[in-house]
C-alpha cells in the first residue's frame, strides 16, 4: 500500500492512497471500490470548463459547480430516456406516468402555460388511463360526488359537469 501524506510527521493528513487490491482513495486510507473520494469531486473539460460535481452530501450537478440541495441538478440541453429539456422546454418521447403523484413547484412553466404557451400534444392524453385510446380519454370513478368531468368558472359555479352514470349538465350539475 502507498499513502500520499502532508503536515508535520505527528500529524499527517492523508491527501491520497493506493491499495495493492488497485483501489485508490482521495481524501480515505481505506478506499472500497477502484476510485473513492472523500468530499466533493469536480470532473471539468477543457480548459476548467464546468462538467460533473459531486457534494460530499451526494448532490450532483452537471454543468454546475453548486447543486445546492438537489440530488441531480442540470445546467443545460438535457435528454433522460425519451424526455429533453432545451431551453426550459420540456418535451416527452414516451409516456408521462404520474400514478397518484403531482406536479409542483413549476413556475414559469405555469405562468407560459397560462398566458399563451400552451400544451403541445403530438399524441393522445390519458387521465386514470395508462394507454389512452383517443385524443383524450378521460377514465375513472370520479370523487365522491360523482362526477367524472367537472369544469367550474372562478367563483367555483358548475359549469359543465359529467357524471359517472352519463349524465351531463350544462350550468346545473
Amino acid at each position: 500500500n502507498i499513502k500520499l501524506s502532508h503536515g508535520a510527521t505527528d500529524n499527517l493528513v492523508n491527501v491520497m492512497s493506493l491499495q495493492s487490491s488497485g483501489n485508490v482513495g482521495i481524501g480515505t486510507t481505506a478506499p472500497a471500490s477502484l476510485l473513492e473520494v472523500a468530499g466533493t469531486a469536480h470532473l471539468r473539460g477543457a480548459a476548467g470548463t464546468t462538467g460533473l460535481v459531486v457534494t460530499s452530501a451526494g448532490n450532483v450537478g452537471i454543468g454546475t459547480t453548486a447543486p445546492g440541495n438537489y440530488k441531480l441538478y442540470v445546467n443545460g440541453d438535457t435528454y433522460l430516456g425519451g424526455i429533453t429539456v432545451t431551453n426550459g422546454t420540456l418535451q416527452f418521447g414516451g409516456n408521462l406516468d404520474m400514478q397518484n403523484n403531482l406536479i409542483t413547484n413549476i413556475g414559469n412553466a405555469l405562468t407560459d402555460f397560462v398566458t399563451g404557451g400552451g400544451l403541445n400534444l403530438a399524441g393522445n392524453l390519458g387521465v386514470g388511463r395508462t394507454a389512452p385510446g383517443a385524443v383524450l380519454d378521460v377514465r375513472g370513478a370520479g370523487v365522491a360526488a360523482g362526477f367524472s368531468l367537472r369544469t367550474q368558472d372562478s367563483a367555483g359555479t358548475d359549469r359543465v359537469v359529467i357524471l359517472d352514470n352519463g349524465n351531463v349538465g350544462i350550468g346545473t350539475t
